[in-house]
């Protein structure tokens, strides 16, 4: 802590400290806990304010199981972790306390200079810094021989960007005879992502694909399981449908939607109260759309639905 002068900013939290004590314990009998959940008269806490950051340690249950294939194992602890992390000076005002060793003594405004437990993002910001810290990078040193690999095939397909073509008329003529819009959905960690074709099929049988629309959204900072990403994808697909058929004159019984066969299309495919009501919810807007008629199985998603998914490499472009 330091209690140095107040600084000449307006934004600024205190928290309360809390003793908790444990006679069950043997050498640290009391502790001291910061609560950053406590709302000022604002309405709001520091912890409303702040991200939690993503998981990044793997599941306890996979822990266990890589540790059982071992037949010795060592179990160790970091002393005080989140102690050992600092915070910037700047973010220093929003940790701080009121402190005085005994009642005689004048109230010192304090800031806690390192990571506080109780702070939301205290658990991200500790174990994050501890991998960054593994990799024994600094700045303005050299990344790993990985990492310059992946961002020098990354730079090098830059270049193919220029062969991507998406032509500005969608083969819609006065020998079509038949418009159907087919729209697909995926999701993985990442994100997830929803893209629309018309087909345009003329009075000699011949069929012409045209991208219409396509929409990209990251994944939510909380980890949820990819069927209900997989759901999200299936929202947005249903919404960009709507969007586009609402522009383009064409009947339901012509617009179709497709996922791949996963938990997702079991949900599309049952009555919405059979489901909680996360998944009831969103299989209800999904049939709104649809009129009744669920999404249908593909097996293999379109090459574009794919590359919506971060990572894809511009070579695996085609043009449309």
């Amino acid at each position: 802590m330091t209690n140095k002068k107040l600084l000449s900013q307006d934004a600024f939290i205190y928290l309360i400290m809390q003793l908790v004590v444990r006679e069950d314990k043997s050498t640290t009998k009391v502790g001291v806990v910061f609560d950053a959940s406590c709302k000022g008269t604002s309405g709001k806490s520091l912890n409303n304010d702040l991200l939690v950051g993503p998981r990044l340690q793997p599941e306890l249950r996979h822990i266990i199981m890589n540790w059982r294939t071992y037949p010795i194992c060592f179990a160790a602890d970091i002393v005080k972790m989140y102690r050992m992390v600092k915070v910037v000076p700047e973010h220093t005002d929003f940790q701080r306390v009121l402190w005085r060793e005994n009642p005689s003594e004048e109230v010192k405004d304090c800031r806690l200079l390192r990571v506080t437990f109780g702070v939301s993002s205290a658990p991200y910001l500790a174990v994050k810094s501890l991998q960054e810290r593994s990799t024994g990078l600094f700045w303005d040193q050299e990344v790993t021989s990985n990492m310059l690999d992946e961002w020098i095939s990354f730079r090098d397909n830059l270049p193919a960007l220029n062969q991507v073509t998406v032509p500005r008329w969608v083969n819609k003529s006065k020998d079509t005879t038949y418009l159907e819009l087919h729209g697909f959905s995926d999701a993985s960690n990442d994100a997830y992502s929803a893209v629309v074709y018309l087909r345009a099929t003329d009075h000699y049988g011949n069929v012409r694909v045209s991208l219409i629309a396509a929409r990209t959204k990251v994944s939510l900072i909380k980890q949820i399981s990819i069927p209900r990403l997989e759901l999200y994808g299936a929202v947005l697909v249903a919404k960009l449908l709507s969007e586009v058929s609402g522009i383009l004159p064409i009947p339901a019984s012509q617009i179709h939607a497709w996922t791949e066969p996963t938990i997702a299309l079991v949900w599309l495919k049952g009555q919405p109260n059979r489901w909680k009501t996360f998944v009831a919810n969103r299989v209800t807007e999904i049939l709104t759309v649809f009129k009744q008629r669920p999404m249908v199985a593909c097996g293999v998603m379109p090459e574009s639905s794919r590359l919506c998914i971060p990572g894809a490499g511009s070579t695996r472009i085609y043009p449309l």
